[in-house]
């Protein structure tokens, strides 16, 4: 499917999924203009790819991510990426093994590995973690304990 991006204005873009119909406004990569910059556009990417790939692998072996959400930032000097960090928060705690097999998963993303030869991707795992869960999470079970790891 082909996508669209028309400068409608300057230093603004309309892109357009032209299968599906959606439409994204993307502003300049500093953010000055209070749009989604395509830097913001490409950090989400990896986070909610690393997301899906972990949920699809989750699914077939029924571990359950529930709840899962994903913190991205980026470090931008110059209008080149530097690094993005990605962590994933789940309020579930997989076995030891099940991690592991996630964490794993987690580097098949199509959208880290376009980019980690270019990019310094850091991605960690907080694993039966409620903290700081935002708003728009949907609400999951408790957890007593939070353990992190770094993938």
């Amino acid at each position: 499917m082909g996508m669209t991006v028309t400068l409608d204005r300057m230093i603004h873009t309309i892109a357009t999924h032209d299968g599906l119909g959606k439409e994204l406004d993307l502003g300049e990569c500093a953010n000055a203009g209070g749009d989604l910059s395509p830097i913001d556009v490409l950090a989400m990417s990896l986070a909610s790819c690393v997301l899906l790939v972990m949920a699809k692998a989750a699914r077939a072996k029924a571990i359950d991510l529930t709840g899962a959400w994903a913190a991205v930032s980026d470090d931008v000097k110059e209008y080149k990426i530097k690094s993005i960090t990605v962590t994933i928060h789940s309020p579930q705690s997989p076995s030891e093994t099940d991690r592991s097999f996630l964490e794993k998963e987690s580097h098949a993303c199509p959208v880290y590995l376009a980019v980690q030869d270019n990019i310094n991707v850091n991605l960690t795992f907080a694993w039966g973690c409620e903290a700081a869960r935002p708003a728009n999470c949907r609400p999951a079970p408790q957890a007593a304990a939070c353990a992190q790891t770094t993938n």
